[in-house]
């Protein structure tokens, strides 16, 4: 992809219903397309459930984990070092490929000759830029500093020339000793990677290579999963992910997938006003033809918050060109930020100028539904121009090509390291990048439909807590049905009740019939005495039952029309259960279970909102929030007017539920998938 890559751089009878579920014994880091907290850092021997001990960190063993062949270009294992550096070329240039420096002025030379070089296709022009990847022919390359490039050709050259001077026998002995330590290495690496992985055949860890400095594949947790060479765990559940872009040509992508991709992420293209990556099309279409899950990249050339902008809008309209709907996305759409080299044009040093970048980006893609973002870079431009704690709020995807992952603000629970860049896939030709995109903590894997995920504060971040239960074509309501204040699950099938007393899987706590299939239900507190029951409407009559119980209905009254939207809630705070009908973005409120004229009419959000009722500040009455895709907008009062609050929680694709579930007074969501 870009050129950067690192080597310090990435849920009838009562007694006959049982209910087929699981409860998460860990935190629900789940909720994918929200910033969670990291996970807390290992220390000392971890041990998996397997019993093998993961090496942590601190651990020291006096390696740094930053190997650098001495021929080889600092940070760039796969790229030869050249024979001298040009006078011309100044300490404080970058190098940018292997024949490549740019000034400090953004002149690029020839780094052994100091020619300037005026090639538009490598340095563009001052209204075009270039194809990121042409200075280095499609290769990866992270830019390095020209002191570094400087000392390591120094230090090869001294090297060499001790070498020649030494005597036969020396040499003889040196690499016998070179051969002894090189097998030595290789055995430690391959005992490292023997014992990350578990005794279980089930997991397989794909034909993905690891890379040449020890970071490895393995399995955890039952799980395939990736570690540095020091086997502590960077990702399990973890997934072989590769990144192309036309340079890679066309692909013959049911090969690659069955030598072991397991995700795409796509390059779509680069600055603003250019053409969309030349396979961009084909990519996007084989990965979907093939059931690959994808992603998109797209390399910045902004060095305006306007320019990120404009970048922003080409990125929406190429998706949309290319028919990629946000639901299609199974990985982020990420913003490639790396230095660059651009002719007239200079790159942001200063990560305040960068912030207001990412920001417009992510507010032109967020503005057309796309929600799933991110930001892709290298360690070393993190820890420089990209070090602003919002810009690492939305790091999850990093390139580093050595033996650990250098980065460690991850913001999310996810996050993928690109971790070498002359990675061999059959149906590709040459070299591509390969990636390990995965979970640092386990995410609870229930059968579609049958996970919940429950938060009890009123904004976003990781689930307090997951479990599962029943199927997932059940009908779940939620509400507290023995009075203890706490709100569990109901499901329904059919005109059955499955109820559950505790926020757990397992067998139903009660079980009856009530009303017919087709019954519209609505569970509520009818009667004042703490505890929840339901009432099913049929048109515009509502029929309420007092009990968890089948028979005859206790109340019936008509409201409103047949076609209205209808919740309920406690709207006066006198403990009593009643309507509200919806049409449109108009709400009629009743605080009495009667027909007749509406209490209080309001108007709240738009027509296409999805509604929920609940008592979000404690002060035991009922009121609205509003959702639209997984941005949640709460108001405190029957009112209209601006939200009192508003987060992000979830997918758009979660189905919602509203209780207080820690019996703390105030209602909060539960996301179920």
């Amino acid at each position: 992809m870009v050129s950067p890559h690192h080597v310090v751089k990435i849920a009838t009878a009562l007694s006959a219903v049982a209910l087929t579920a699981s409860v998460a014994v860990a935190p629900a880091y789940a909720l994918q397309d929200i910033a969670i907290e990291d996970a807390v850092a290992q220390s000392g021997s971890v041990t998996a459930d397997n019993g093998v001990v993961m090496q942590s960190d601190d651990q020291s063993d006096n390696q740094t984990g930053d190997q650098q062949s001495q021929d080889s270009m600092p940070d760039n294992p796969n790229a030869k070092l050249p024979d001298n550096v040009s006078d011309e070329i100044s300490d404080d240039a970058t190098v940018i490929s292997e024949d490549l420096a740019a000034t400090p002025e953004g002149e690029v030379k020839n780094i052994e000759t100091g020619e300037i070089v005026t090639d538009p296709t490598l340095v563009g022009t001052k209204d075009q830029q270039p194809d990121p990847l042409a200075k280095t022919n499609g290769e990866s390359f992270i830019p390095v500093s020209a002191e570094d490039v400087k000392n390591a050709v120094a230090d090869a050259n001294d090297a060499n020339s001790a070498e020649s001077q030494s005597e036969q026998s020396d040499a003889t002995v040196k690499q016998s000793v070179e051969q002894s330590s090189l097998k030595s290495a290789k055995s430690n690496t391959k005992t490292a990677q023997s014992q990350s992985t578990q005794s279980n055949t089930k997991v397989q860890t794909a034909k993905f290579e690891s890379n040449d400095y020890g970071a490895h594949w393995g399995t955890y947790n039952n799980s395939k999963a990736f570690f540095d060479y020091q086997n502590n765990l960077f990702v399990q559940q973890a997934k072989g992910v590769i990144d192309v872009s036309g340079w890679q040509g066309d692909i013959d992508w049911a090969k690659a997938k069955a030598d072991g991709v397991e995700g795409a992420i796509i390059r779509l293209g680069y600055g603003e006003g250019n053409n969309a990556d030349k396979k961009a099309q084909r990519n996007i279409s084989e990965c979907k033809r093939f059931g690959i899950p994808f992603g998109i990249y797209w390399y910045s050339y902004a060095d305006t918050p306007s320019i990120a902008k404009e970048e922003g809008a080409d990125v929406v309209a190429k998706l949309k060109q290319f028919g990629v709907n946000p639901r299609d996305l199974a990985y982020p759409v990420y913003y490639d930020l790396e230095k660059w080299t651009w002719e007239g044009h200079q790159p942001p040093t200063d990560p305040n100028v960068y912030n207001n970048i990412v920001n417009n980006w992510y507010s032109a893609l967020q503005s057309a539904g796309y929600k799933n973002l991110g930001v892709y870079s290298y360690t070393s431009y993190l820890q420089g121009p990209l070090k602003h704690v919002d810009i690492y709020a939305k790091t999850t995807w990093v390139a580093q090509y050595g033996a650990r992952m250098g980065f460690d603000s991850f913001p999310t629970n996810s996050r993928g390291w690109q971790y070498t860049s002359t990675g061999k896939v059959d149906g590709i030709s040459g070299n591509v990048d390969m990636n390990a995109f995965g979970n640092k903590e386990f995410v609870p894997d229930y059968p579609e439909g049958t996970g919940y995920y429950m938060s009890n504060s009123l904004k976003g971040g990781a689930a307090d807590f997951s479990f599962g239960y029943g199927r997932a074509g059940d009908e779940a309501y939620a509400g507290d049905w023995n009075g203890d204040g706490k709100d569990s699950l109901t499901l329904r099938r059919g005109n059955m009740f499955y109820t559950k007393y505790s926020l757990t899987g397992g067998n139903a706590d009660c079980a009856f019939s009530y009303g017919k299939n087709e019954d519209l239900v609505l569970p509520g507190d009818w009667d004042v005495d703490g505890k929840d029951t339901f009432a099913v409407r049929r048109g515009s009559t509502y029929y309420i039952k007092n009990s968890l119980e089948g028979g005859i209905a206790d109340k019936s009254f008509i409201y409103g029309r047949s076609e209205d939207q209808t919740y309920v809630g406690d709207w006066n705070g006198d403990g009593h259960d009643t309507f509200v009908v919806r049409r449109g973005n108009v709400f009629y409120f009743k605080n009495s279970l009667t027909g007749g004229n509406a209490d209080t009419v309001i108007t709240y959000g738009r027509d296409d909102d999805q509604v929920y009722v609940g008592d979000w500040d404690g002060d035991g009455k009922d009121s609205l929030a509003v959702r639209r895709g997984n941005t949640f907008y709460v108001k405190n009062t029957i009112a209209s007017g601006v939200a009192d609050e508003a987060f992000s929680y979830g997918k758009t694709s979660d189905t919602v539920l509203v209780g207080d579930w820690d019996g703390d007074g105030k209602d909060t969501f539960m996301v179920r998938r």
